[in-house]
């Protein structure tokens, strides 16, 4: 028997934010080469696009366009210079299909109202650019056809469509260079954000932890799992109180409960939920051995207890609000390269906290409530939000962005908003409480969700004041 298989084709991409570009074709590379005059052309202000087209059988424009909009739009560029760049793969497509590929790129970005130009393909050029020199002016990527399977990219999938930024005075504006020196918050979410590098060195609180007894690695565990010291038992059991009681104190709809760790994906609700946020979860093998009916894994971030007991319960339209929240423990499969301290571990704890509401309306009451009480907490423990980093769909934007320049007002904190197309997430809506480490690292320390998808997949209903039932 024998089996064909296709190679993933790939298009690699080095994006130049440019103050100016030059180029002039020399001498043709290969008998295909565009049919051009040998003139220098200098293009201002504009967004170059250095790329290999390496050998496949599918066209991968679409998701090349897909990359290229997302960084014109988070450097705030309208004008893109696609610039065939041989060097970036030593495994090239022919010329023929890779020129037909450029070709494809350069019409569907026009289509998308970009003003684009496209190098000679397949000269030998001279070439001068001067580089902006911002965070985000030198970046790459590299797409493929398809997208990862859920289990392996540990993330959600959404596509960042317009920015803005909300400053502490309440005016409304694009987010430019100036504001990224004024607000450090500012320039390390936009940079982290676009992929951009930071510093490699362990963060500060590396050393710190083992130098005041906080935690450290336990041996007898995996790689990623600390064993919390007496000093940091202390300190982890007054944070843990002070943040229970921030909840459940004050909001008389939260509910405490505990669900299981162990998962399994054969419920329908938690298969629709692993599709929707992906995670690397941890495998759980009874006897040693890969069940045939059972596919289990240990509990992440996710939601599945907490929802199970929402399906479960049956609500009348005066209960809701209702909340049920928990203090777990949680597990991802990080990768290695990826651990760092505490930022990124692979057993960690977090207060989960779900509310079930009748509408939009009263959903966006309770998001603000929720990542209000996340921010006291941090505030009362001497280190509030650096900024406040919206995601939001459009139509929520334009509906609440009153709401949004009074919690600037409120805080005096700038807040980034980031438009979004979601593929893949359950949120129209989400807010990160943001602070910025002593390398410039943004830290997300929490966060809350506007959840408008995930009621009916998971069967979770009210009986309105007709004694209908209704989704939540």
């Amino acid at each position: 028997m024998v089996y064909a298989t296709r190679r993933c084709p790939a298009l690699k991409m080095v994006f130049l934010h440019s103050d100016w570009v030059e180029f002039e074709p020399v001498k043709k590379a290969v008998r295909t080469a565009d049919d051009v005059e040998k003139e220098k052309k200098r293009i201002e202000n504009a967004l170059v696009v250095l790329t290999s087209v390496e050998k496949g059988d599918e066209s991968v424009v679409g998701e090349a366009v897909e990359e290229i909009e997302d960084v014109a739009v988070k450097v705030g560029e309208k004008r893109i210079v696609i610039y065939p760049w041989a060097h970036l793969s030593s495994d090239l497509e022919k010329p023929e299909k890779a020129l037909k590929i450029l070709e494809e790129m350069e019409e569907a970005l026009r289509n998308k109202g970009y003003e684009v130009y496209r190098a000679p393909f397949g000269w030998y050029k001279r070439f001068s650019i001067s580089v902006k020199g911002h965070p985000l002016s030198e970046l790459s990527r590299e797409v493929k056809k398809g997208r990862k399977d859920a289990e392996d990219t540990g993330g959600s999938h959404y596509r960042i469509v317009g920015q803005y930024i909300v400053l502490p005075d309440g005016k409304i504006d694009d987010i430019k260079d100036r504001y990224k020196e004024r607000f450090p918050g500012v320039k390390a979410v936009v940079k982290d954000e676009l992929g951009g590098e930071f510093s490699a060195e362990p963060p500060a609180h590396v050393e710190l932890m083992k130098r005041l007894g906080i935690a450290e690695r336990e041996p007898v565990a995996d790689a990623g799992c600390l064993r919390w010291l007496p000093n940091g038992a202390f300190m982890f059991e007054l944070v843990r109180r002070r943040a229970w009681d921030e909840v459940v104190g004050k909001l008389d709809y939260v509910y405490p409960v505990i669900s299981p760790t162990i998962i399994d994906k054969a419920d329908k609700g938690v298969r629709w939920l692993v599709d929707h946020f992906p995670e690397r979860h941890y495998k759980v093998l009874p006897g040693g051995r890969v069940p045939k009916e059972k596919d289990l894994f240990l509990k992440t971030s996710g939601d599945y207890g907490i929802f199970s007991l929402h399906r479960d319960t049956t609500y009348s339209y005066k209960d809701l609000p209702v909340c049920f929240a928990e203090l777990e423990t949680d597990y991802r499969y990080e990768q290695r390269g990826e651990l760092r301290g505490m930022h990124r571990i692979r057993e960690f704890h977090m207060q989960n906290m779900h509310t079930l509401c009748r509408d939009i309306e009263e959903g966006w009451r309770v998001f603000e409530e929720m990542w209000k009480g996340i921010a006291n907490v941090f505030e009362d423990m001497g280190f509030g939000a650096d900024v406040l980093v919206l995601y939001s769909e459009r139509d929520i934007w334009e509906r609440k962005k009153e709401d949004v320049v009074r919690w600037a007002k409120e805080y005096g904190k700038p807040v980034v908003v980031f438009i979004v197309e979601a593929e893949g997430v359950y949120m129209a809506a989400w807010i990160d409480i943001v602070v910025v480490d002593s390398k410039g690292r943004p830290i997300e320390t929490g966060t809350a969700q506007l959840d408008t998808r995930s009621a009916g997949p998971w069967g979770m209903y009210y009986a309105d004041e007709r004694g209908q039932k209704r989704e939540a």
